[in-house]
This record gives C-alpha cells, sequence and structure tokens, in this order.
C-alpha cells in the first residue's frame, strides 16, 4: 500500500489511486475507469447501484462512487480520445455501465505498486499501470476514427487558444460556419454539446493552474470562470468533491502533473 493517494493528470487522462471513501453523485465529460485493490466498491447511478471489483462508467452519466475504505484505482479517459473511443465501442455500446471483472481480475495491478514505505508512483510507473489496464480492454493504438475536419480543426483550436477566451462564437466565425451549424456538428461528432465540452477544458485548465500552486481565485480567473465560488461548484459538480479536498491537504491527496 502506498503512503498517501496521489492523483496524476496528463492531457487527456487522469488517474487517482489510493482511498476515496465517498463522494457525492455528479457527472463528468470523461469515461471513468474503476477498479478496486483490495475491497469492493459501491457504485450508484441512475438505473441503480451494486458492488464491484472493477467497472466502466460512460461519459456523462451521473453517478456516485463510494470506496467502502479500501484502495482503488480511477482513470478518467476523454471519450474523444483513441483510448475513450474503443472504450465506448467495445464495453459501452449496450449499457453505460460495464462490470470489467472478468477482464481485469487477472491483471494482478497490485503487483505493480510500491509497498508502503517504498515510496509513492512516479508519472512513468502511473503511466504504464494505465497502459496495462487498457490493453487488458483490448486498447492497441491506431488510427484515429473519420471526423469532420471543421470539427477536427475546433477541437486543435480550443487546445490552443487561451481557455476562457473561447467560445462556440469566437470558434464558429474560426472556422467560417454558422454557430448553429458548430453546434449540429459538434454534437453529431463529439457526442455532447459543444458548451459543456468547453466547461470541461475550463475546468482542466483551472487544475493544471492549481497544480502549479496558485490561488483558487487565480485558477478561476485565468480559466475563465466568474470567481473562485463559481470553479468550486463546477468542480464538485463535476467530480464530487471540491478543490479544497485535493489541493490544499497535501497530507492526504498528492496531485501530479505529468508530461504527456
Amino acid at each position: 500500500m502506498a503512503d498517501c493517494s496521489q492523483l496524476f493528470f496528463w492531457n487527456g487522462f487522469a488517474l487517482f489511486i489510493g482511498n476515496l471513501t465517498d463522494n457525492s453523485n455528479h457527472k463528468h465529460h470523461a469515461i471513468q475507469l474503476c477498479l478496486a485493490l483490495d475491497k469492493p466498491f459501491l457504485l450508484t447511478h441512475d438505473s441503480g447501484s451494486g458492488w464491484y471489483r472493477s467497472a466502466i462508467i460512460a461519459s456523462d452519466i451521473s453517478h456516485q462512487f463510494q470506496g467502502a475504505d479500501g484502495r482503488h484505482i480511477l482513470i478518467l479517459i476523454e471519450p474523444e480520445s483513441a483510448e475513450g473511443c474503443h472504450l465506448t465501442h467495445a464495453l459501452l455500446a449496450k449499457s453505460p455501465l460495464a462490470d470489467l471483472e472478468s477482464l481485469l481480475a487477472p491483471l494482478q495491478v497490485n503487483q505493480r505498486i510500491p509497498l508502503q514505505g517504498q515510496g509513492q508512483l512516479s508519472c512513468d510507473m502511473a503511466s504504464e499501470i494505465r497502459a496495462h489496464i487498457l490493453s487488458a480492454l483490448g486498447f492497441v493504438k491506431s488510427e484515429p476514427a473519420a471526423m469532420d475536419p471543421r470539427i477536427q480543426i475546433a477541437l486543435i483550436l480550443m487546445r490552443e487558444m487561451e481557455t476562457k477566451k473561447i467560445s462556440a462564437r469566437a470558434m464558429a466565425a474560426a472556422l467560417a460556419i454558422s454557430e448553429t451549424r458548430l453546434i449540429h456538428l459538434f454534437k453529431e461528432n463529439v457526442g455532447i454539446p459543444i458548451r459543456p465540452y468547453l466547461l470541461w477544458l475550463r475546468l482542466i485548465e483551472a487544475v493544471k493552474h492549481l497544480l502549479s500552486g496558485i490561488s483558487l481565485t487565480e485558477a478561476a480567473h485565468v480559466a475563465g470562470f466568474a470567481d473562485s465560488a463559481h470553479l468550486s461548484r463546477t468542480f464538485r459538480r463535476m467530480f464530487g468533491f471540491s478543490p479544497s479536498d485535493i489541493f490544499k491537504n497535501d497530507r492526504f491527496i498528492q496531485a501530479i502533473s505529468c508530461p504527456s
């Protein structure tokens, strides 16, 4: 068992390893993979609840995770990524929540995690664990699925522009199409409306700034939130807990930004 919980961020991914006993009902744009390292966890969602040792939850599905004092790995994956597209088509085509125990039980992920007193995971170790789990779920890196080239350009622009200045209107102007057409194309190609996606990008941008050590107020400003309270409300709605639960409590959760 590692000394404390850790939260790793890459572009398009996040990996939490440690104890997350409870969070409130929430939903986020990322696909979520959950894997128990010891005790099973309880997942509650719109269709009911159940105990699992491993599971996957689709993008934008309301759920609550209760860890029952066990240690777990949670991986968040942007559904537009190659990995996210594979998981959506291979595992989530029939249901927004799937039990993965038959696929992940043989992994023995515990053997890849340092024992207590032997130090924490590094970015490289966390990335290897992420790749190991995705490989067991059938992911093989390949060419991305075809997407309207205008939306491909929009996604690139969104990641290059200053986050707080991005808007559907600005994107439409850059692509020389109407805002209404952009909204339609984005939903058709990406799977969710453009405005919730932009909110997700702002939230991830705020997280990156918080990892650099700036204040909640400053992170809210640079990411385009009205104030720190707006950022905190959005963070809790997306993840089920507040930014202070992670970024002001390093004794229990170590947040790390990793190179992609």
